[in-house]
């Protein structure tokens, strides 16, 4: 019978392979915590675990059948390699290490394969690298590689390029964007990988590595790539880790967590959150820690935790109060006071406290013009569901045709997402004639325009 003589994370994380278990799995199997699995995986034999837990696994590993325990003993005699997962993968199939103390061109490397690999990540990828860029000190970058030398100055040109991508995303929908972001990216790459450089500029150009994947992220996000947008932000993270920029981490981070909170498992998505927040939280400008904060609670809402939420958003407001734009990151300059509110209104609409809701989202949309279709198209949908949820039939089926027209006009996923919600939420009103004429154009538009 196998043995254990004492259980540290290396152990655990190799009985948890040898079951063939992902980390949320795993932690139900036992009866502990999702954080708790995850911080054995990520500190491995660095992590003694407490009696109560050394019974417990003592216990699974008991229960479990001959061909685990071979394979438990097979893994743990393989300290080269990492440990086998689900479907035959490895438990680290996310961008390349950050167990390392220096990075260099053979990293780049295979971070550019990492980002251009098209196989759908391991469903708890995303939650052991949110732990590993808290605890692991950035890495020396290194110059290893012969090339056409660089300097800062092409470093800040990548950053500016980035920008005005960025900033053609707030009237272009992620089908129309993505292609050329790509292209950016991989441009940006290829330069990292054959120039040489110092590690002052190696760490900027990253950076700016770092900034393109968020774009990419988003972008193919809002054009219903769900998978290639999770490797970019997982790739961003790996890339603003190494830049030793945490608040460029976090918001990227943040950013994977706000499409899991949509197309996911909200509790994965709370979780990612409420890690990109504390990682940064002590570096991070106030209007960058309201933004994360912003996240937080949309995850909370749509996880229906009301008290979480509506707490978030108290913190949100303070922390919006204290910015200054003059000290803040250029990539969060979208977030002000219309925004805040937005946000506040959808996540009361999410929590269906649509009395609270309507005054901030009715406001925030009669500042907004229609040359922002897709924002427009997002934002008068949560309008439309909460008069909905208010039963202000009319205005809910007016708001929503309105929605309906501008999201025709653009090619993203999320506003298509967001009006066959409308629909769902006018589905009791069928038969007063102004709904049934929304439905009949929602039908056709949608069949025909976006999905």
């Amino acid at each position: 019978m196998t043995v254990v003589r004492i259980w540290t994370g290396r152990e655990a994380s190799a009985l948890r392979a040898a079951l063939r278990l992902s980390i949320r799995d795993f932690a139900e199997h036992l009866g502990v915590g999702v954080r708790t699995v995850t911080k054995w995986h990520v500190r491995g034999e660095d992590v003694s675990l407490r009696p109560v837990m050394q019974s417990v696994l003592d216990t699974a590993l008991a229960r479990s059948g001959d061909e685990v325990r071979a394979r438990f003993e097979l893994i743990l005699g393989t300290d080269n390699e990492p440990a086998p997962g689900p479907c035959g993968c490895t438990t680290l199939a996310v961008p390349p290490a950050l167990l390392v103390e220096q990075w260099d061109h053979r990293k780049i490397d295979a971070l550019a394969e990492f980002l251009a690999e098209e196989r759908e990540l391991m469903p708890d990828s995303a939650l052991l690298l949110s732990q590993e860029w808290r605890i692991i000190d950035p890495p020396q970058v290194v110059e290893t590689r012969a090339g056409r030398r660089i300097g800062t100055r092409l470093a800040e040109v990548v950053v500016e390029r980035t920008d005005a991508l960025r900033r053609m995303d707030d009237f272009l929908g992620g089908g129309d964007m993505l292609d050329l972001v790509r292209r950016e990216l991989r441009a940006t790459l290829d330069m990292v990988r054959d120039a040489s450089y110092t590690e002052k500029t190696g760490r900027l150009l990253l950076g700016a590595v770092g900034e393109l994947c968020q774009v990419a992220g988003w972008v193919a996000s809002d054009a219903g790539l769900y998978h290639r947008a999770a490797r970019y932000y997982l790739g961003g993270v790996v890339a603003a880790h190494v830049a030793d920029d945490k608040s460029l981490a976090a918001n990227l981070l943040s950013s994977l967590s706000y499409q899991v909170a949509n197309v996911g498992d909200p509790r994965d998505a709370v979780l990612l959150a409420c890690t990109a927040y504390h990682g940064a939280e002590k570096t991070a400008t106030p209007t960058t820690r309201a933004l994360l904060l912003e996240r937080l609670a949309w995850a909370n809402a749509r996880f229906g935790d009301t008290q979480a939420t509506l707490r978030t958003l108290a913190l949100v407001e303070e922390a919006f109060a204290d910015g200054n734009l003059e000290y803040d990151p250029v990539w969060v300059y979208w977030l002000n006071r219309d925004e805040v509110d937005v946000m506040a209104g959808r996540c009361l609409t999410e929590l269906k406290q649509p009395k609270k809701a309507i005054p901030l989202l009715d406001a925030a949309v009669r500042r907004y013009d229609d040359s922002h279709a897709r924002e427009m198209a997002l934002y008068l949908s949560w309008l439309a569901e909460a008069h909905a949820y208010d039963g202000s039939v009319e205005e809910a089926a007016q708001t929503a045709m309105r929605a309906l027209r501008l999201s025709a006009s653009t090619t993203s996923a999320r506003s298509a997402d967001r009006i066959r919600v409308v629909r769902r939420a006018l589905q009791r009103y069928r038969g007063n004639a102004s709904v049934d004429e929304f439905e009949e154009r929602a039908a056709e538009v949608l069949d025909r325009t976006i999905g």
